[in-house]
């Protein structure tokens, strides 16, 4: 046993250095180096939830679009509807520029006009780099989603790595006192409780709640389950705080599955990142034998970042209960004391299995 614990604790070591220099290696035709990525001088934090780059046989380098756009200012969505049929496409946007892409095309259309994703340097000729899928996440050149977004792009080879700054050309601006985030207004002085928890009001909450379920999709591909959420930003001193459970039947023998942000109770592959996007697979067992999934979530004040709901962290927490036998839900709300009741809710918003 304790050889056995010696084992896994070394092999989480070297994973964790490789994940910490972006040593990548995602398939046979992609080439591993150490690549590092910044973004106006910022570092960019590259996770195993979010993707990491890497460097094609052609010397492209491929990134996940989400962490790269959002780190530019960008919003970025999904079409979540028609995923599981095979019809994949991104949608990559601010105030200023809309770029759509597809799964397995060539071309991608910037602010409606149709444009190659990639170009040979000396020709200038459009060249057969297709955005892929790894992991769940879309990956295309970084030249071509950085150009598209209005930056450009600085290459330097140093010591056997890789180094990119993307450069933006925004000044860096001062923090504001409120703000928009996620197309939802915050006001400190009009959304906050007035009695000295910090907590956000109870219909600011729900506002920022219902785009946190907007951006979660339970769903079934290829006879695998996944739980996949996308990334909402909430005003600074707040965090989206959530938990996604499987509970299986009493008898069947089969452990559920829980994923928490929780260090301390969970696994550490069924731990979530916080502030986050991020996909899991749910063990097919576990789904297969349930008879109750829940899916809880807050908005929580910074402090209580390891909590999922309730107490003193938020004014009003969801547990959103669904029966994968009948195929219903209910949402049972909570307010800052504890109290709740349950209203109704619709299944289909979230779970699609």
């Amino acid at each position: 046993m304790h050889k056995h614990i010696k084992h896994l604790i070394l092999l989480t070591i070297i994973l964790v250095g490789l994940s910490s220099l972006g040593l990548i290696g995602c398939a046979e035709n992609h080439k591993s180096y150490n690549i590092n990525i910044t973004i106006d001088g910022k570092p960019v934090n590259f996770t195993k939830d979010l993707g990491y780059p890497y460097l094609t046989k052609t010397q492209r380098t491929m990134v996940p679009i989400r962490i790269i756009s959002e780190n530019m200012g960008y919003n970025v969505d999904w079409s979540k509807d028609t995923w599981h049929q095979g019809i994949r496409k991104v949608w990559i946007n601010n105030n200023t520029n809309r770029i759509e892409l597809e799964i397995g095309k060539s071309t991608a259309i910037v602010n409606g006009k149709s444009v190659p994703i990639d170009r040979d340097e000396k020709t200038g000729k459009p060249v057969e780099t297709k955005a892929e899928l790894i992991g769940a996440r879309t990956y295309v050149p970084l030249r071509f989603i950085t150009e598209a977004m209005g930056g450009k792009v600085e290459y330097e080879w140093k010591d056997g790595n890789h180094y990119i700054d993307i450069i933006t050309g925004k000044d860096v601006e001062e923090p504001k006192e409120g703000g928009t985030y996620s197309g939802i207004t915050f006001d400190p002085k009009k959304d906050v409780l007035n009695d000295g928890s910090g907590r956000m009001s109870e219909e600011k909450t729900k506002e920022f709640l219902a785009k946190v379920i907007a951006n979660s999709k339970f769903y079934k591909e290829n006879g695998k389950y996944y739980f996949k959420y996308d990334k909402v930003d909430v005003p600074e001193g707040y965090t989206v705080g959530m938990g996604f459970s499987v509970f299986t039947k009493s008898g069947s023998g089969v452990v559920g599955v829980f994923l928490s942000p929780n260090p301390f109770i969970n696994p550490e592959e069924n731990k979530i990142p916080i502030g986050q996007s991020f996909v899991r697979q749910i063990r097919n067992d576990a789904v297969e034998n349930s008879d109750l999934i829940m899916f809880q979530i807050a908005i929580v004040k910074d402090g209580y970042n390891e909590k999922v709901y309730g107490g003193r962290s938020s004014s009003i927490s969801y547990k959103i209960n669904y029966d994968p036998i009948k195929g219903t839900a209910f949402n049972y709300e909570q307010d800052k004391w504890g109290n709740g009741h349950m209203v109704p809710f619709d299944a289909s918003s979230i779970f699609d299995i």
